[in-house]
C-alpha cells in the first residue's frame, strides 16, 4: 500500500512540476530585474531556481536552500529514489560565485529545498539552520552537530552585517495524495538514496533577513500564517508563486495581504516558480500543471502591482541584483 502511494505521489509531482517545452518567456522580459553593476557595494540576491537564493554584501555570504541536484521525477524507477547529485551541487555553487557560506537556512525541509543543503553546507563550511527535521536530513549526511543548530519561530542569528530571522508559515496546500508530505517530520536521520516522500516537509517558515542597508522576507511557498509577520517592515519580499495561479482568487488575495501588505515593502519578486525536474545546464522554464499556473500567478502580481504602486518583478537566473 505505502509503495503504491509514494509512486503515486511521485507520479502527482513529476506531472505537476513538469513546464511546457518550448516556453516562450519572451511575454515576461519587461519584469526581469536589471543586474547589479559590477561595483555596487551594497546587498544583492542571486537567484539560482526555486527558492534557492545567494545573498550577500562585501563581508558575507547567505544561502536560502541550495537544492541544485534537480532530479527528473518523471525518469525514475518505480521505487522513486533520490540523493543528493555532488556534481550538480558544485556546478550550482559555481553558478552562484559560492565558495564560502557564512550560514544556510532551509524554508522547509521537502526534497526541493532541503535535500542538498547538508552538502552545500559542508563544501562551504556553512553553519546549517532549520527545523530539527532539516537537522536530521543534515545529520544522514554525516554533517557534524557543531554546524548544526535548529531553530524555531521567533529565534535569530546573526552573521557578520545579517540577522536572519524565522517566523511561523504554512506550505502551499499541496492537492491529494501529494498532501501527505504535509505536516510531517524527518523523524530521524536521512540517509539518502530514500523516496521522495521521505523528505517530509517539517515546518515551514518565513525568513526575514535585517541588515542595516535594508530588510528581506523570503517566503519560499505560497501559504502564510495569518498575521504571523506582524509588525516585520521590509523592503523586499521574495513571494514563492509555485502553485498560486491555480488557486482561488479569495486564496491569492489573503496570500498577498498576509505575506507582501502586511509588510509594506516597495519590490516583490516572483520565486518558486520553475520547473525542477529540469537540471540548472537547461533554461529555466515555468512550472505547474501543463505550465498554465504561472502566466496566472504573473497576471494576479502584476494586477497587484497596477493596484497597490508596489514594484513586481522576475529576478534573472545566476545573476547578481542589487536589493538596496
Amino acid at each position: 500500500m505505502f509503495r503504491a502511494s509514494a509512486l503515486t505521489v511521485l507520479m502527482t509531482l513529476a506531472l505537476a512540476c513538469a513546464g511546457p517545452e518550448p516556453y516562450d518567456m519572451s511575454a515576461w522580459a519587461h519584469l526581469e530585474a536589471e543586474p547589479a553593476p559590477e561595483a555596487f557595494e551594497g546587498v544583492t540576491v542571486t537567484f539560482l531556481g526555486v527558492s534557492t537564493l545567494v545573498i550577500r554584501d562585501a563581508e558575507t555570504t547567505l544561502m536560502i536552500d541550495g537544492f541544485f541536484t534537480r532530479p527528473d521525477l518523471g525518469g525514475l524507477n518505480i521505487l522513486g529514489k533520490i540523493a543528493p547529485d555532488p556534481e550538480r551541487v558544485d556546478q550550482g555553487l559555481s553558478l552562484g560565485r559560492v565558495r564560502s557560506l557564512a550560514a544556510i537556512t532551509t524554508v522547509h525541509s521537502h526534497f526541493d529545498h532541503a535535500m542538498d543543503t547538508p552538502l552545500v553546507a559542508q563544501r562551504t563550511g556553512a553553519m546549517l539552520l532549520g527545523s530539527s527535521s532539516t537537522a536530521n536530513i543534515a545529520r544522514g549526511l554525516g554533517l557534524p552537530e557543531h554546524q548544526i543548530r535548529e531553530v524555531a519561530p521567533g529565534d535569530s542569528a546573526g552573521f557578520g552585517a545579517f540577522r536572519i530571522k524565522w517566523f511561523a508559515s504554512k506550505h502551499y496546500p499541496l492537492p491529494p495524495p501529494a498532501d501527505i508530505m504535509l505536516g510531517t517530520e524527518v523523524e530521524t536521520p536521512l540517509v539518502p538514496p530514500a523516496r521522495i516522500t521521505a523528505w517530509a516537509e517539517g515546518r515551514s517558515d518565513t525568513i526575514v533577513i535585517e541588515h542595516p542597508r535594508g530588510t528581506l522576507v523570503v517566503q519560499g511557498s505560497a501559504g502564510f500564517v495569518p498575521g504571523a509577520l506582524a509588525g516585520v517592515d521590509a523592503d523586499v519580499v521574495l513571494l514563492g508563486i509555485g502553485g498560486l495561479g491555480g488557486m482561488e482568487t479569495a486564496y491569492q488575495e489573503d496570500y498577498w495581504r498576509h505575506i507582501v501588505s502586511e509588510v509594506g515593502p516597495a519590490e516583490v519578486y516572483a520565486i518558486h516558480w520553475d520547473d525542477f525536474n529540469r537540471p540548472l545546464s537547461e533554461p529555466l522554464l515555468p512550472g505547474g500543471t501543463a505550465g498554465g499556473d504561472f502566466p496566472l500567478a504573473m497576471h494576479f502580481l502584476e494586477a497587484k502591482a497596477t493596484a497597490t504602486g508596489v514594484q513586481v518583478g522576475l529576478l534573472p537566473f545566476a545573476v547578481p541584483v542589487a536589493l538596496y
